[in-house]
């Protein structure tokens, strides 16, 4: 893994308690609140992937994606949401996500999720 996971959420709790839950499965997490915080960070960081929410003021997760999709195509992005049953996981993959996982998150999943994405990358690079 070359760098951290990072955690997109505006709600300061949910995203404390994912880090919290990711760090105790062995990942390395960093968070922020937004997705324009996000965008500041990958600009100074290398960042292995990113989980982000859909739901935000100012850019949405969806957007975030389209924007990630263009300016860094090989980073993976998993989008979690409440919305699951209105069709924004679908939005979510056209926009470039490689997953969508449901809100409340089962960390467990997300951690599986994270993994297979981690390998996939791995496996894709040439120097791998």
């Amino acid at each position: 893994m070359d760098g951290p996971i990072l955690i997109i959420d505006n709600e300061d709790d949910s995203r404390f308690l994912l880090c919290e839950a990711l760090r105790l499965r062995g990942f390395t997490t960093l968070s922020v609140a937004s997705a324009n915080a996000a965008l500041l960070h990958l600009a100074r960081a290398k960042i292995a992937a990113i989980v982000t929410d859909v739901q935000m003021p100012g850019m949405s997760g969806i957007e975030l994606c389209r924007e990630l999709k263009r300016t860094h195509p090989s980073l993976g992005v998993i989008v979690m949401s409440s919305a699951a049953a209105d069709g924004t996981w679908a939005e979510a993959i056209a926009a470039g996500a490689v997953t969508f996982v449901p809100k409340p998150v089962k960390v467990d999943d997300l951690a599986a999720e994270l993994h297979n994405l981690l390998g996939r990358e791995s496996a894709e690079r040439p120097d791998a």
